[in-house]
């Protein structure tokens, strides 16, 4: 939004003076036309109109018209851009959610690869015991049936 607004108000700046000085100075060459259609009323006067000032009125119509619809693509494209930037700020937002979701799962990660060497590290101590555990408990359950006095 920053940039589009920016650009549309520059171009538009300067499109606006344009148009505005353009429109005025094909108004006064009209009316200065007009004024003199009084005193130039013989077929010198019809062959200039007809080779020259009638061929000059038409192209600053179409030139007037082109700059019409120069100021309505550069507004579609300043809306385009806003929508860019919408976008990209929308981007920007999720990237950062992402990264600091990517940073969680990294730390749920190295947490999960710390308890998992920890439970293994215990499981191996147990798996060791077994071998004595079973000695402790035979010579437990002979001891029982057998009595020392």
């Amino acid at each position: 939004m920053k940039y589009a607004s920016c650009i549309y108000r520059v171009l538009n700046h300067f499109t606006d003076n344009s148009c505005w000085h353009l429109n005025r100075s094909a108004q006064d060459f009209q009316d200065y036309r007009n004024s003199l259609t009084a005193q130039w009323d013989d077929t010198a006067a019809a062959d200039i109109n007809a080779r020259f000032l009638g061929p000059h009125a038409e192209d600053e119509a179409r030139m007037r018209g082109f700059l019409e619809r120069k100021n309505v693509a550069i507004q579609q494209l300043c809306e385009k851009l806003n929508e860019v930037e919408r976008v990209n700020d929308q981007i920007r937002s999720l990237s950062e959610k992402i990264q600091q979701a990517l940073v969680a799962c990294e730390e749920d990660l190295r947490r999960s690869v710390t308890n998992y060497d920890f439970s293994h590290n215990r499981k191996n101590d147990a798996e060791a015991r077994i071998p004595q555990t079973i000695v402790l408990l035979n010579t437990a359950n002979q001891n029982e049936f057998s009595p020392t006095y």
